[in-house]
């Protein structure tokens, strides 16, 4: 999928939106608050916009802001590459919190099929070559519930509890609060019926949260 990145246009109403708000972060110096046409962009959490915006090489603004067309569109090819290869990493480190999760829940064969399922998914293929915020969802909520079926079907410890809290908040920052539903609800409602709990450690669960 790599060396395709550059072949798509940018037709995506929410990666336009991201990109666009990843260059005004880049030419404004605004990293803070990313904008868009010089409003505060609230309405989606900032975590992609500044992933993209990190990942423009000052060439690339170079070749966009030149006079030359054809330098021009080799700066929006390059922008291409630019702002979608780290959806591509977090799509594939997302397979691996995937495997991580499944083989929690049903062991090493699980973890295998689990993982394979999600590769082979329409959404790995369209997403993972896209500069949204799905991609980033995606990775840090397979991680944290990775980290939360280890802390209720093993014991908690700081590494799992840790782990889940940074991945639950980078969860949240890729896309709000619906982060939270796809992570500790689900994980709350096992906690409800489990004949089994683990002993509760709140220290690092504290400091996790």
């Amino acid at each position: 999928a790599a060396p395709t990145l550059a072949w798509l246009e940018f037709s995506n109403t929410m990666e336009n939106l991201v990109v666009a708000a990843a260059l005004e972060t880049r030419h404004t110096g605004d990293w803070l608050v990313p904008r868009l046409e010089d409003e505060p962009r609230l309405a989606k959490a900032a975590l992609a916009t500044w992933i993209a915006a990190a990942a423009i090489r000052t060439t690339t603004l170079q070749k966009i802001d030149d006079s030359d067309p054809s330098v021009r569109a080799a700066g929006y090819r390059a922008l291409a590459w630019d702002v979608r290869w780290p959806s591509l990493l977090a799509s594939c480190l997302s397979l691996l919190a995937i495997y991580a999760l499944g083989r929690e829940i049903v062991g090493v064969r699980g973890g295998l099929l689990a993982m394979c399922i999600a590769g082979t998914t329409i959404y790995f293929a369209r997403y993972g070559r896209q500069a949204t915020t799905d991609a980033q969802l995606a990775l840090w909520v397979a991680a944290a519930n990775a980290a939360l079926a280890r802390m209720i079907l093993r014991r908690i410890t700081w590494r799992n509890a840790l782990l889940g809290g940074v991945a639950i908040g980078l969860a949240f920052m890729s896309k709000g609060p619906i982060a939270l539903l796809m992570t500790i609800a689900p994980a709350a409602i096992y906690l409800c019926f489990a004949a089994q709990r683990p002993r509760v450690r709140w220290m690092p669960i504290i400091i996790g949260t």
